[in-house]
């Protein structure tokens, strides 16, 4: 179920009153006390080692008070939390006293808005009206367990860059994030995410490209070392005709580090003259890294263009030869070739101020772990 903000007058940082909020804090206590933690080999944590959730401890006060105060918001979050099964959705519902609200209107230029929280549980829920255009920095908590959800509607002819950084992450935290994105007629989504290496980031994400000729694009960076573990869980839904959808997803993985990807593209019945690509890289430098990668098409009809794929490596010898008889050392020559394999993904994005920002954190990032 698409959850909308049409029935409620939101503007830009208010707050859901708290007490309302009740109501669906009720309902996620619910569920999570019948779907439980994560179980062995579960369809939604499939590829994670469970050892890796110790930390979830829900606290006594979690559990929340009776209340009875509906609203239009509440009753649809209420019914739409029967049915839900991951865990990093329902934590930041439970545990957030309200989410915040954006609201983005169209006022002739591009916007930006950032989004943060001072709470390791926190739920922001960003509509964006007919042909706005808003650029959109989610920043990781700073905590050492965080649970952060993100739920974006585009409305028609809305353009929307998604950039997240995780290469501000505390080393030693554990994220779980979970975005819901929904996509009206002519909407255009362009999400880019990176992450650097924690104890563990997962990352699971539903869109649904409910209108007529939406584009929706998911681009992934992953430098990981050490013990590290990054797995991310995708869901598209082509719902309308002559909608396009990619995802693209690089690892760089050293050490034990970790890494999965698990993606599935669904075109459904009658949906026509659709696009949607997946590819999976990763680059193995240690002996004892480890990756697994899932990229999955679901077709109900045959007016499709569509792909998948995944390569898995080192970085090619002859290359590193190449550049070392050209004067420069080994350690140089990998450095060039890594850069050029984020860059390559980097690049693909939209020319936005964000992504230079993201840009020189990378460099900054690949200078410090291969000196």
């Amino acid at each position: 179920m698409a959850l909308t903000l049409d029935d409620i007058k939101a503007a830009r940082n208010l707050q859901v009153d708290a007490d309302a909020w009740q109501l669906v804090r009720e309902a996620a206590w619910k569920r999570i006390e019948q779907v439980g933690t994560p179980r062995p080999r579960s369809n939604e944590f499939f590829f994670i080692p469970l050892s890796l959730f110790a930390q979830i401890n829900l606290p006594k006060a979690a559990k929340p008070t009776a209340t009875k105060l509906p609203t239009a918001l509440t009753d649809a979050w209420v019914t739409a939390l029967e049915s839900e099964k991951d865990l990093a959705s329902l934590l930041p519902t439970l545990l957030t006293t309200a989410p915040t609200l954006y609201e983005i209107k169209d006022n002739g230029a591009w916007q930006n808005v950032e989004i943060t929280s001072n709470c390791p549980y926190a739920l922001h829920l960003v509509t964006v009206r007919e042909k706005a255009r808003v650029r959109i920095f989610w920043k990781t908590s700073q905590g050492i367990f965080n649970a952060e959800r993100l739920d974006l509607r585009a409305g028609a002819d809305s353009q929307v860059e998604v950039i997240v950084d995780g290469f501000s992450a505390k080393k030693d935290s554990q994220n779980l994030r979970h975005s819901h994105v929904h996509l009206d007629a002519k909407a255009k989504i362009e999400w880019l995410e990176t992450d650097a290496g924690t104890s563990l980031t997962r990352s699971s994400l539903d869109a649904h490209l409910a209108g007529a000729k939406a584009d929706f694009s998911f681009r992934a960076l992953s430098i990981l070392e050490g013990t590290s573990h990054s797995h991310r869980r995708l869901r598209v839904t082509h719902e309308a005709p002559e909608v396009h959808s990619e995802q693209f997803i690089r690892h760089v993985l050293q050490g034990e580090s970790q890494a999965s990807c698990d993606t599935q593209v669904e075109i459904l019945h009658g949906v026509q003259g659709t696009e949607a690509h997946q590819l999976v890289n990763s680059l193995l430098l240690s002996d004892h890294a480890k990756v697994s990668a899932k990229p999955t098409l679901v077709i109900h009809n045959e007016d499709v263009k569509a792909s998948h794929g995944t390569t898995c490596g080192d970085l090619d010898r002859n290359q590193l030869f190449y550049l070392n008889s050209r004067g420069l050392t080994i350690g140089e020559a990998r450095r060039l070739l890594l850069g050029a394999f984020g860059a390559s993904l980097l690049e693909a994005h939209s020319e936005s101020p964000l992504r230079k920002q993201l840009r020189a954190g990378f460099d900054q990032l690949l200078a410090l772990r291969f000196a």
